[in-house]
């Protein structure tokens, strides 16, 4: 059994915490017209200094030359995880500054006269998550060494 590092585990954790804050964010926005930003911000804060960070070290630490022995399947997913993950960080930071712009200029609720689309950056959001926590699994079931 492989271990993952050390950072890995870390971030695989806290991004479970990074989520919870962006739900709860939503929750209150979608339904009682109550924007934490305080919240979310942190939750940004945190996810540029930790997360984003990890992905980059992740990134440029990999060895040149080295391979792995792992079907082509993982590399696809590991690349189309960190896509995603970059996307959807790229959409949060769009999202709540669309709707901290509109509560300013004076919208009572921008974001719960948007349902479905905060429904559907939710959903991919929630798939970007699973998706890192897969791949973190994989270490422990000796598909990624």
């Amino acid at each position: 059994m492989t271990t993952p590092p050390l950072f890995s585990t870390f971030s695989a954790l806290t991004e479970l915490a990074v989520t919870a804050a962006v739900f709860w964010f939503f929750y209150h926005a979608l339904g009682r017209a109550s924007y934490r930003w305080g919240v979310i911000t942190v939750a940004i804060v945190y996810e540029t200094l930790f997360n984003i960070t990890y992905m980059v070290l992740r990134l440029v630490t990999h060895e040149e030359g080295v391979t792995h022995d792992h079907p082509i399947w993982v590399t696809w997913f590991v690349g189309v995880h960190g896509a995603l993950s970059l996307l959807m960080f790229v959409g949060l930071i769009a999202f709540v500054a669309w709707a901290h712009r509109a509560v300013r200029r004076g919208e009572a609720h921008p974001v719960g006269a948007h349902p479905r689309t905060t429904w559907a950056f939710l959903g991919v959001w929630t798939l970007s998550i699973l998706s890192g926590e897969a791949i973190y699994a994989f270490y422990w079931m000796n598909i990624i060494t």
